[in-house]
């Protein structure tokens, strides 16, 4: 065999080993689209059988039109939802950069930015401004007290500490480098350091290091006396209202804003001739009036004892104590429980105890640290109950209970089923629990019986199926032959047995169906949603794509809330549905046209 004989039945044998790899494929293709004939088949069977085959098809398509348009409308929202959040993000970002190297440059721009802090946070509970105007949050705001008080304390009472070489003027980087590692880091410090030691630290020659050293004592003099005069009155960092960057305040001070008592006396009429936003900014000038108010009220209320340092009482109620003339330990003391309740007007599922307040304030106001460190020592790590091994309690009830006061057997088991659910709803979990169950149980593991292993879980049962869809496995085919069967939540499809879920499946031979995979993702759904013990009471759920602007998203929230009915849409209101929602403020949806829609389609159906 010569070599063109061989090259022609190598192309030969080539062209029909690719011919039949083309074949297998295309016969694999053609059996996996005569399944899908027949899956289309069976489903147009089940049509009312006078209705003609092209309107079922017409039908069919225009269905499936109608949802890949809802499906890319959807996605485009989202994309573009995701984008504006990056770039807000992104600005804000810019903001807090040239904000934090502002607030470095120097003492005095830590002086200024020291005390509205807390003058901000003392006063929103007392001006009773509007909740979109200024968000409370106890912890939060502990958290920032105690960033302010620490930079007061940096900035009053280690001042010599804190000045840098800005009077020198001509310190590069470099030098300023080597002068930190060798332990200068102020003009005192330079002034008072040895020559030959400097110089050595540093690698400088000792009459350059000596010429810096007479520098920063001729400096320190006019330091002393700038520092030791009254100053005038700084004018405030409007960047501490929240909603102002460093470019809305130069904004401001150009336009000669210079202080909170400036920007209180601003209406927002003014403000937005000054700011000029644009179309796409929705700026809440009332609120920023409003929080200048707050701060400018409450800078001279800063005498006193710091209440805050009292174990239980954090700037709110510290504020609400001294609207009350109680400004200092022995006031607080010298207070009963009774008018405590009364000032700070608590709910009673918060459980303050007044009591520790009363006597903390006896120890600090006595000057007996030690005791007083003791006891909030003993406070801090009051730890109580693992709330979770209640049955039928998830994570989320559990922290929301926690975080209202309730830690232990005990005082869940004094609790009534009313004060419960109270909690979780204000919390912003749904409600609807067995809590005669959770008392109960909680009374007997607070009296040391042993619960039951085998002891059945509580059973809630609700109007709305959950979006099986989301469980590992489960597509749009399975999802509704699932609801078919009655299975109509995560803990109801993880509690099924492997030939019960088989039979409701009804999956094909080629469909490679992992049980055991199913069942543990939506397992950890059912905790994850606090849904453990849900079932569904197979209530068919309306179509709510024909509400205008509701998505996967929001449908998913609404059914979680049990709000899946023409219904129960039209019983709702716009705050409620805006509380389940949770919209981002750019793209609030119209719930009144839902409510409206939502109506009209009950009233027909009813006739």
């Amino acid at each position: 065999m010569n070599f063109w004989t061989g090259l022609i039945l190598g192309i030969i044998i080539g062209w029909l080993v690719e011919w039949l790899i083309d074949w297998l494929f295309w016969r694999r293709d053609a059996e996996e689209a005569q399944q899908a004939d027949l899956v289309a088949e069976e489903r147009l069977a089940a049509v009312e059988p006078n209705q003609a085959w092209e309107d079922r098809l017409a039908n069919a398509e225009q269905d499936y039109q109608t949802r890949l348009r809802a499906v890319e409308a959807d996605w485009q929202n989202r994309l573009n939802l995701n984008e504006q959040q990056w770039q807000s993000q992104f600005v804000a970002l810019e903001d807090e950069n040239r904000s934090l190297r502002a607030q470095v440059a120097g003492p005095a721009l830590g002086l200024a930015a020291a005390s509205p802090v807390m003058a901000a946070l003392e006063g929103n509970e007392a001006l009773d401004l509007p909740d979109e105007a200024i968000f409370i949050d106890e912890a939060v705001i502990g958290d920032l007290a105690e960033e302010d008080t620490n930079l007061e304390r940096l900035v009053f009472d280690d001042f010599d500490q804190a000045r840098d070489f800005g009077e020198l003027g001509d310190i590069d980087d470099d030098l300023a480098e080597r002068f930190h590692l060798a332990g200068v880091d102020s003009i005192d410090t330079l002034a008072a350091a040895d020559p030959t030691i400097l110089s050595v630290a540093t690698g400088l020659e000792r009459d350059e290091t000596e010429s810096w050293i007479d520098r920063a004592a001729a400096a320190l003099p006019s330091i002393e006396t700038t520092a030791a005069a009254p100053a005038a009155a700084p004018r405030d960092d409007l960047v501490r209202v929240h909603g102002i960057g460093p470019k809305y305040a130069a904004v401001l001070a150009e336009a000669g804003i210079l202080s909170f008592d400036d920007l209180a006396q601003t209406t927002p009429d003014q403000l937005r001739d000054i700011i000029k936003p644009s179309v796409m900014q929705q700026i809440n000038f009332d609120s920023w009036v409003g929080q200048a108010v707050a701060l400018a009220h409450t800078r001279s209320n800063r005498a006193g004892d710091d209440l805050t340092q009292l174990e239980g009482i954090g700037p709110v109620y510290a504020a609400k104590l001294r609207e009350r003339g109680i400004t200092t330990f022995a006031d607080l003391a010298a207070t009963d429980e009774a008018t405590l309740s009364e000032i700070v007007g608590a709910p009673a599922w918060r459980r303050i105890n007044y009591g520790e307040w009363i006597t903390q304030a006896q120890l600090a106001a006595g000057g007996d640290a030690i005791a007083l460190h003791e006891l909030q020592s003993r406070l801090f790590r009051r730890s109580g109950d693992n709330l979770n091994l209640i049955r039928g309690m998830g994570e989320r009830s559990a922290t929301a209970l926690q975080a209202a006061g309730i830690t232990t057997f005990a005082g869940l088991a004094e609790s009534t089923p009313q004060q419960l659910d109270e909690i979780l709803r204000g919390a912003g979990v749904r409600g609807g629990f067995d809590y005669e169950a959770w008392i109960d149980e909680a009374a007997s593991r607070a009296a040391g019986k042993r619960i039951p292993a085998t002891r059945a879980r509580t059973i809630q049962i609700v109007p709305c199926p959950q979006d099986l869809s989301a469980v590992s496995g489960i597509g749009p085919v399975f999802e509704e032959r699932l609801y078919a069967a009655g299975v109509g939540s995560y803990w109801a499809l993880a509690e099924l047995s492997d030939e019960a879920l088989t039979a409701i499946l009804d999956a094909q031979s080629f469909q490679d169906v992992d049980l055991g995979a199913i069942k543990a993702s939506a397992m950890q759904l059912a905790a994850e949603t606090d849904s453990l013990g849900r079932r569904w009471d197979g209530t068919p759920p309306d179509d709510f794509d024909r509400l205008p602007g509701i998505g996967e998203v929001y449908e998913r929230r609404l059914y979680e809330a049990g709000i899946c009915t023409y219904a129960a849409m039209a019983a709702a209101t716009p705050e409620r549905l805006a509380d389940i929602c949770r919209a981002p403020a750019m793209r609030t949806p119209d719930y009144l046209a839902w409510i409206a829609t939502a109506a009209q389609l009950a009233a027909g159906r009813s006739d």
